[in-house]
C-alpha cells in the first residue's frame, strides 16, 4: 500500500480546496480546463462562445513554473452548443473520478512505472501557441451576448424546419470503397431511421443487420436485409424487438455458432442472443453483464482471450460518449469479465465510443470509433491498436471517414465490411416541409 499523502488544489478556475495534506512525493495537482486552444479564464466559457467542437479537462501536478505541469490524465467531452453553464458542469463531472483513478493506478502498478508512464504522456506535449483568455470587459460582453442570441435563435428555428434521418449506403465495388460519395443510398421510408449496420455474408449473399428507429414510436428494433453482388435489395424484416430500445446488432461467430450482442443499454444489460434460424430467429442466450449503462458493446478475439470494449456511463452527469471500458475474460459466453485495469482506458468523446466490429489490414489491427464532437455521430476516426493486454492499451488515429461528400450530410457514424461489401449509415437533414 502506498502512503500517497498529496496536496490537492482542487476545481477548475479559481475554485479551490485542500482535499488532502503533506507529501510524500511534494505533488500539487490541479483540476483545470484545457482544450489545447483556450487557456486562461472563464473556464469552459470559450469554448462554448467560439464554437470549439469538444472541451477538454486535465489533471496535473503543478509546478513553480506557469505551463510546466506534468499532466496525470486529460478526457474531453462535447461542448454544449449553448449555455457555458452546462459546459462547465459537463467538465465537473467527467473529472471528479480523475484523483480517485490516479491513485489506484499508483497503487495498482508501483511508483517506478507510474510516474515512467507519467513522463511518457508528457513528453508528446506541443508547445501552446494561442491566446490566453481573459474575462470578456462590458464592450466585449455586449458582443458576444449579441453572437449567442443569434446563435439560439438560429438553433431554435433550425429544429423547427429541419430534422434529422437516418440512412444506409453501400458499395459493392472496390475500387470504389474509399469514395464515400459513390455510395449507393438504400430506400428508406420518410419518418424511419435506419443506422448501426452490421453485415455478414451466406451463400454468395450478404445480410445487413440495423436498428430500425420510427420517429412517431421514439423506440428502435432490429431489422434484417439481403443484398446481393448485383446490388439487388430485399424488403427488411424483423429480427428482435423488445419492450425496450434497441441498436448496434453486433454480430459474431463463436464455436460454430452465430451471436448477436445488441445495445441494451435501457434494460441497464449487455445481452447475448444465439441464431436459431438463420436470418431471422434469434433466442435470448444470457446476459454478459448485469446493472451497468454500456453501450455499442464490441467484442474481439485477440491473443487468446475475448475482449469487450464499451463505453460506459459511470458518474451522475456523464454521457454515454466519453469513457471507453475494457473488460476481458477466457470465454465469451461467461459472466466473470474482468475490468482492465487502465479503466476507462480512453475518456474522449472524439474517438472513444464504438463505431462498428475490429478488423486487420496489413497486419494491423484496427477499431472504427465515433466522433462526438461537433454532434452525437459526426464522424469515424479508425484507430490503430498500439497495445493490448492485461495491463495495457494503446491506439491511435490513422483515417476519418466525415460527412463532408454531399450537402446536407451532417453525419456518419458506423462502418461495417466483409467480402466485398462496405456499409455505412450517415444523417441527412431533412426539411419539414
Amino acid at each position: 500500500m502506498y502512503n500517497l499523502d498529496i496536496l490537492i488544489k482542487a476545481g477548475f478556475g479559481h475554485l479551490q480546496g485542500e482535499i488532502l495534506n503533506t507529501a510524500k512525493y511534494g505533488i500539487w495537482a490541479h483540476y483545470h480546463a484545457d482544450t489545447q486552444r483556450f487557456r486562461g479564464s472563464p473556464f469552459c466559457f470559450w469554448e462554448v462562445m467560439e464554437g470549439e467542437p469538444a472541451t477538454g479537462a486535465v489533471l496535473e501536478i503543478l509546478s513553480n513554473r506557469p505551463g510546466a505541469g506534468q499532466v496525470l490524465c486529460r478526457s474531453w467531452t462535447t461542448t454544449h452548443e449553448q449555455s457555458p453553464y452546462i459546459n462547465r458542469n459537463y467538465c465537473h463531472w467527467l473529472a471528479t473520478a480523475f484523483l480517485s483513478r490516479q491513485i489506484e493506478r499508483l497503487h495498482t502498478v508501483g511508483e517506478e512505472l507510474f510516474f515512467r508512464e507519467v513522463a511518457a504522456t508528457n513528453a508528446t506535449n506541443g508547445t501552446y501557441c494561442h491566446r490566453h483568455y481573459q474575462t470578456p470587459n462590458t464592450v466585449q460582453t455586449i458582443a458576444l451576448a449579441t453572437k449567442y442570441c443569434y446563435k439560439f435563435f438560429k438553433s431554435s428555428l433550425t429544429e423547427r424546419l429541419y430534422w434529422d434521418q437516418w440512412y444506409l449506403l453501400y458499395n459493392i465495388d472496390k475500387e470504389n470503397e474509399c469514395d464515400i460519395g459513390r455510395y449507393k443510398k438504400i430506400p428508406l421510408p420518410k419518418y424511419e431511421f435506419w443506422a448501426d449496420p452490421h453485415i455478414i455474408e451466406r451463400n454468395g449473399k450478404y445480410y445487413i443487420f440495423f436498428e430500425k428507429y420510427i420517429k412517431s414510436v421514439r423506440k428502435g428494433h432490429l431489422e434484417v436485409l439481403q443484398i446481393d453482388r448485383q446490388g439487388n435489395i430485399s424488403a427488411p424484416a424483423t429480427v428482435l424487438r423488445k419492450n425496450y430500445h434497441l441498436s448496434y446488432p453486433l454480430l459474431v461467430e463463436y464455436r460454430d455458432n452465430l451471436y448477436m450482442i445488441p445495445e441494451t443499454k435501457e434494460n441497464s444489460t449487455v445481452e447475448i442472443y444465439r441464431c436459431k434460424e438463420f436470418p431471422h430467429k434469434w433466442e435470448f442466450t444470457m446476459n454478459l453483464m448485469n446493472n451497468v449503462k454500456a453501450v455499442d458493446t464490441t467484442p474481439l478475439f485477440h491473443n487468446d482471450k475475448w475482449w469487450l470494449f464499451t463505453v460506459m456511463v459511470d458518474t451522475i452527469g456523464t454521457r454515454c460518449r466519453e469513457n471507453l471500458y475494457i473488460f476481458y475474460a477466457d470465454d465469451l459466453l461467461t459472466h466473470e469479465w474482468q475490468p482492465h485495469p487502465m479503466n476507462p482506458v480512453k475518456t474522449d468523446t472524439r474517438s472513444a465510443r464504438p463505431a462498428g466490429r475490429f478488423f486487420r489490414k496489413n497486419n494491423k489491427l484496427y477499431r472504427p470509433s465515433q466522433d462526438c464532437s461537433k454532434r452525437y455521430g459526426f464522424g469515424i476516426h479508425f484507430n490503430e491498436i498500439v497495445r493490448l493486454s492485461e495491463t495495457e492499451f494503446e491506439e491511435r488515429v490513422t483515417w476519418s471517414i466525415l460527412p463532408n461528400w454531399e450537402k446536407g450530410v451532417v453525419g456518419v457514424h458506423s462502418f461495417a465490411q466483409e467480402g466485398d461489401l462496405t456499409v455505412v449509415d450517415a444523417i441527412k437533414r431533412r426539411s419539414n416541409f
